[in-house]
């Protein structure tokens, strides 16, 4: 009987350390290996809130990989971020952040992002972020129909109607005293004969300025809004004797109504480009700033007049 068990007994040993001895050889198979599996390409999209204010910035973070040797425009393959108003852009490796002004008045979506890529093999790949929500709360608190506005002046009035009169009877009194001196310096330069050749065209002026701006060197001093105060008063200045609306009293949208023709429209991106400047305190990169003075440059020399075979401008 003891004879018995202890066969049995060495017969489980033996079929037990087999067993193990096999587990662990095949767990050092797995380990010599070194094989791990490869990672998917895939794009991450998310902001640091999705509930915001009009005017207010918001971060929306990119996160994205792609196999090594691949290849990709980040200006022309990235898709899905049309329409908003993007403030700044960050690059690193496997990451763009963009800063995003809220400027709509209702809920928006973001997206879904789409990122296209040429592998190591040429082959074409599109991968594709989730769509994110973005709720644009309301300015008057969380029952805007129930909100108290409080009187404004110059837009409620809060005074008597004399007192609101007066400012524009002395305005219309200057406005003809001003009228009459401008007409008036216009008869003496008639009598001195001044011809047109003696007035510097719109271009030559436009030009000149942005000149004598450059080399104030305000950008590298750090004084981005005094540059861009500057530079939108030229070009609004240049279209203004161009076209022969008040442009300098407009604002950016009221000017992009009353363009007709389409060569003009290429000014509107440098004058919103001053308005983030001016208005949302974006910080613009150096190469920004020159392309924004280059692009200035290419309109002012395509708007330029051509001079006809008589040597006047048409």
């Amino acid at each position: 009987m003891i004879k018995h068990f202890c066969i049995i007994t060495l017969a489980v040993l033996l079929i037990y350390g087999c067993d193990s001895r096999a587990k662990n050889d095949a767990s050092e198979d797995n380990k010599t290996s070194g094989e791990t599996p490869a990672p998917v390409p895939g794009i991450t999209a998310s902001v640091d809130r999705n509930k915001t204010h009009v005017g207010d910035l918001i971060n929306l973070s990119l996160k994205y990989f792609i196999p090594e040797g691949s290849t990709y425009a980040p200006d022309t393959d990235l898709t899905g971020i049309e329409g908003l108003s993007i403030a700044d852009k960050k690059s690193a490796k496997g990451e763009i952040t963009f800063v995003i002004l809220v400027d709509k008045t209702e809920s928006f979506i973001i997206g879904p992002v789409k990122l296209s890529f040429k592998d190591s093999k040429g082959v074409l790949n599109i991968i594709q972020s989730e769509a994110l929500s973005i709720e644009v709360l309301s300015n008057l608190g969380n029952k805007p129909a129930e909100a108290q506005l409080k009187p404004l002046m110059e837009i409620i009035p809060t005074y008597p109607f004399i007192l609101r009169i007066i400012p524009w009877v002395i305005a219309g009194l200057l406005l003809i005293a001003l009228a009459a001196g401008i007409y008036y310096r216009i008869k003496i330069q008639c009598k001195k004969n001044l011809t047109s050749k003696d007035i510097k065209p719109p271009h030559v002026i436009a030009k000149e300025e942005i000149e004598k701006l450059k080399a104030l060197n305000l950008i590298d001093k750090g004084e981005y809004k005094e540059f861009y105060f500057r530079f939108s008063e030229i070009l609004r200045q240049y279209i203004e004797k161009l076209r022969g609306f008040p442009a300098a009293e407009l604002t950016t949208e009221e000017i992009a109504r009353r363009i007709k023709e389409e060569r003009d429209r290429k000014l509107l991106p440098i004058l919103r480009e001053a308005d983030m400047v001016k208005f949302a305190d974006a910080i613009p990169v150096k190469a920004k700033n020159e392309e924004d003075i280059r692009a200035a440059l290419e309109y002012i020399k395509a708007t330029t007049p051509v001079p006809t075979a008589a040597g006047d401008l048409k």
